[in-house]
């Protein structure tokens, strides 16, 4: 009797070890790298459609050590608007694209981010920066004489580190390091009238 309470016992066990094990690999998933769109929208006001999003940034150690040391990071958000077609690619109506520029000052021991429209933001730490970097708000995109009534239309967003801007020995390590191939999944929403 005693041998058959202990076999039910090593099952619970077994069980328990197993949820341990699925609970490790799941936990990397939620502090990874990247960049992560979390949600876009666009309303339309007065005429214009206007975007608003909330991107996730988590910069991997590499560009957070290269920030450190002076090298500025330019980070750009691409938006398109798109037409779905059946049979053939679907059709781009506009786009848009936004550059953004976050340096780190040795001396003040502050971060700094440019925004597009050229307005630089200071922050006390890198998390702080990259949250202000993250929230788009009331971004104009486009005139809604764009759009014909009665036809779909969905927008889709991507934002990614711009190698490009990168200086040159770092650019050539850009193409090998996958740490500075830094870009977020597409992601996708209606536009409504």
């Amino acid at each position: 009797m005693r041998y058959c309470a202990n076999s039910n016992h090593k099952p619970t066990t077994v069980r328990q070890w197993y949820l341990f094990f699925c609970l490790l690999l799941f936990i990397p998933s939620v502090f990874a790298d990247g960049i992560f769109i979390r949600k876009a929208d666009s309303t339309l006001v007065a005429g214009i459609y206007r975007l608003d999003a909330q991107i996730d940034y988590r910069l991997p150690s590499e560009l957070q050590e290269a920030l450190r040391n002076g090298v500025t990071l330019t980070l750009m958000v691409e938006v398109e608007v798109l037409s779905p077609r059946n049979y053939w690619f679907d059709e781009s109506v506009t786009s848009l694209t936004q550059h953004y520029q976050l340096s780190f000052h040795a001396l003040s021991q502050k971060y700094q981010l440019i925004k597009s429209s050229g307005q630089p933001s200071i922050h006390d730490n890198l998390q702080s920066a990259l949250q202000a970097l993250g929230k788009l708000n009331d971004i104009p995109m486009f005139e809604s004489d764009l759009l014909q009534a009665h036809e779909n239309y969905f927008g889709r967003i991507q934002a990614k580190l711009d190698v490009a801007k990168l200086p040159m020995p770092l650019l050539l390590l850009s193409y090998v390091v996958p740490a500075w191939q830094l870009h977020s999944e597409w992601y996708t929403w209606p536009i409504q009238d």
